[in-house]
C-alpha cells in the first residue's frame, strides 16, 4: 500500500513540472512564427514569370510589409535577454508555483504518515495499557485468592483435629513459591510459632530424651527449613533478631545441609537433630540443647554456643573456629578432627570428650574441664590452657608448643610423646603421676622441677649399675590400649 501511494504522488509532481516546463517554452515558440510567415510571404511573389504593373505594385507592398516586421522584430525580439526580461515573471511565477505545489504535496505527505504514526502508536498504547490493565486485576485477584488460601491454613494451623492441622501445615509450604514473596516472612514466623508448642498434650517422663516426631511437626519443621534463607534475603537489611526461632522444638529433625547462616535460634531443642554438613556460620545458640545431635562436618565457624548442651553430640570434621563455647557442656561430645582454632572454651565441660587429632590452635581453654578427655595427636599450640583440668587426660604425642599451662591440673595426664617446647609446664598446679616420658622441648630446669612436683620422666640409665629406675609396666586403662607407657589412677591402699 505505501509503494502504490508513493507512486502516484511521483505521478502528480512530474505531471507538475511538465506543466511549469510547457508555460516556459511556449512564450519561445510562438516569437519564432513572424519570421516562418515573413519567408512564405517574400517567397510567393517569385512564382509569377512576368513583370507588370500590378506585380510591381505588389511587390512594393511586400517589401513595405518586411521593413514594418523587420522593425517590429527588432523592437521585440532583439535578445534573448529582453525576452527573458518580458516573461521572467511569468517563468518565475510558474516556477515558484510548482514549487509550492511539490513542496505542499511532500508537507501533506509527511503530515499523513506522522498522523498515521501518532495513531498507530495510540493505538498501541491503547492495548498494551489494557494488557496492563487485565494483568494488573488478574494480579489483585490472585493476591486475594492467596490471600484467602492463607487465611485457610493459619485457620487450619489452630483447628482442634489434627489432620486439619497437616493439612494446613502442608498448604503452608505452597507459600514459599516464587510469586508469593509476600508471604515469606509470616510463613516463617507461623511455623517458628507453631514449633514452640508442645508435641503431645501429655508431658513425657523423661525430659532429657529427644521427643519423637509427629506428621505435624514433620511438615512444619520442613517449612521451617526452607523458609529461613528465603526470609533471611527478604530481611537481609535488618536486625538478625528479627527472624526470631527462639525455642523452637525441633528435636530428631532432619535438617543436614540445611541454611541456617545467621540464625537466631537460641533455647532452641534440637535433641538428636541431623544437622550434617549444615551450614549454620554466626548462627546464635545459646543455651540450646543439642544432646546426640549429628553435626558432623556442619559448619559453626563464629556461632555462638554459649553454656549450650552438647552432651554427647558428633562433632567431628565440623568447623568450629572461633565459636564461643564459654559454659557449654560438651561432655563425651565426638571432636575428632574437629576445628576449634581460637575457639572459646573458657570453663566449658569437656569430660571424656573425644578430640582426636582436633585443631586447638590458639584455643582459650581457660578453667575448662578436660577430664579424661582423649587429645592424642591433638594441636593445643599457643593455646591457653591456664587452670584448666587435665586429670587423666590423654595427650600422647599432642602438640602443646608455646601453650599457656600456668595452674593446670595435670594429675596422672598422659602427655607421652608431646611436644612442650616452649611451654611453662613447671608452673602447673599438679603435676602428680603425670607421664612426661618421651615428651620434647623441656629443658633440664624444667623436667626437675616436673619431677619434684610428683611427674615421671625418663631417667637415665648408669652404666655402672645393672638396673635402672622401674618404671609402671604398660597397662590398659579404661578399655584402652596405647602404644607407650602410659598410667591408670593408682589409690592408695587404706
Amino acid at each position: 500500500m505505501p509503494e502504490r501511494q508513493f507512486l502516484i504522488i511521483g505521478i502528480a509532481c512530474a505531471s507538475l513540472l511538465f506543466f511549469s516546463a510547457f508555460i516556459v517554452c511556449a512564450p519561445a515558440a510562438a516569437a519564432s512564427l513572424p519570421d516562418q510567415a515573413l519567408t512564405v510571404a517574400s517567397a510567393t511573389p517569385q512564382a509569377r514569370p512576368t513583370e507588370d504593373a500590378e506585380v510591381t505594385a505588389l511587390e512594393a507592398t511586400v517589401t513595405a510589409l518586411k521593413a514594418q516586421v523587420a522593425q517590429q522584430a527588432d523592437q521585440d525580439q532583439h535578445t534573448w535577454d529582453n525576452w527573458l526580461w518580458s516573461n521572467g515573471a511569468t517563468v518565475v511565477s510558474g516556477v515558484l508555483s510548482t514549487l509550492v505545489v511539490v513542496i505542499g504535496a511532500l508537507f501533506g505527505l509527511w503530515r499523513w504518515r506522522v498522523d498515521r504514526r501518532d495513531a498507530q502508536e495510540k493505538e498501541l498504547k491503547d492495548k498494551q495499557e489494557a494488557q496492563e490493565r487485565e494483568i494488573k486485576d488478574r494480579q489483585e485477584a490472585r493476591e486475594k485468592m492467596a490471600e484467602a488460601r492463607f487465611q485457610a491454613a493459619v485457620e487450619g494451623l489452630g483447628s482442634e483435629k489434627e489432620g486439619a492441622r497437616i493439612g494446613a501445615a502442608t498448604l503452608l509450604r505452597t507459600f514459599l513459591r516464587p510469586g508469593y514473596e509476600q508471604f515469606y516472612v509470616q510463613t516463617f514466623d507461623l511455623a517458628a510459632a507453631h514449633l514452640r508448642l508442645p508435641r503431645s498434650v501429655q508431658l513425657p517422663e523423661n525430659t532429657a530424651l529427644p521427643q519423637p516426631l509427629t506428621t505435624l511437626s514433620q511438615a512444619l519443621i520442613v517449612v521451617f527449613k526452607e523458609a529461613f534463607p528465603m526470609t533471611r534475603q527478604m530481611l537481609q537489611d535488618e536486625n538478625s533478631q528479627a527472624i526470631d526461632a527462639t525455642g523452637v522444638q525441633l528435636d530428631m529433625a532432619y535438617l543436614s545441609e540445611a541454611d541456617f547462616k545467621g540464625i537466631w535460634m537460641p533455647q532452641a531443642s534440637l535433641k538428636g537433630a541431623r544437622l550434617s554438613e549444615a551450614d549454620l556460620r554466626e548462627a546464635r545458640l545459646f543455651e540450646a540443647d543439642l544432646y546426640e545431635a549429628d553435626l558432623r562436618e556442619a559448619d559453626l565457624s563464629e556461632a555462638d554456643l554459649r553454656e549450650a548442651k552438647l552432651f554427647k553430640t558428633d562433632l567431628r570434621v565440623a568447623n568450629l573456629s572461633e565459636v564461643d563455647l564459654r559454659g557449654a557442656d560438651l561432655r563425651e561430645a565426638r571432636l575428632i578432627l574437629a576445628d576449634l582454632r581460637r575457639a572459646d572454651l573458657r570453663e566449658a565441660r569437656l569430660i571424656l570428650a573425644d578430640l582426636r587429632r582436633a585443631d586447638l590452635r590458639e584455643a582459650k581453654l581457660f578453667k575448662a574441664d578436660l577430664r579424661e578427655a582423649r587429645l592424642f595427636g591433638a594441636d593445643l599450640r599457643e593455646a591457653n590452657l591456664s587452670e584448666v583440668d587435665l586429670r587423666e587426660a590423654r595427650l600422647f604425642r599432642a602438640n602443646l608448643h608455646g601453650a599457656d599451662l600456668r595452674e593446670a591440673n595435670l594429675g596422672e595426664t598422659d602427655l607421652g610423646g608431646a611436644d612442650l617446647s616452649g611451654t611453662n609446664i613447671e608452673s602447673a598446679r599438679f603435676l602428680k603421676n603425670t607421664n612426661l616420658q618421651g615428651a620434647q622441648g623441656l629443658t633440664e630446669e624444667q623436667l626437675a622441677a616436673c619431677k619434684a612436683k610428683g611427674a615421671l620422666i625418663d631417667e637415665l640409665v648408669d652404666d655402672t649399675t645393672a638396673t635402672a629406675t622401674q618404671l609402671p609396666a604398660p597397662t590398659l586403662c579404661r578399655g584402652i590400649k596405647y602404644s607407650t607407657t602410659t598410667l591408670c589412677a593408682k589409690k592408695s591402699n587404706t
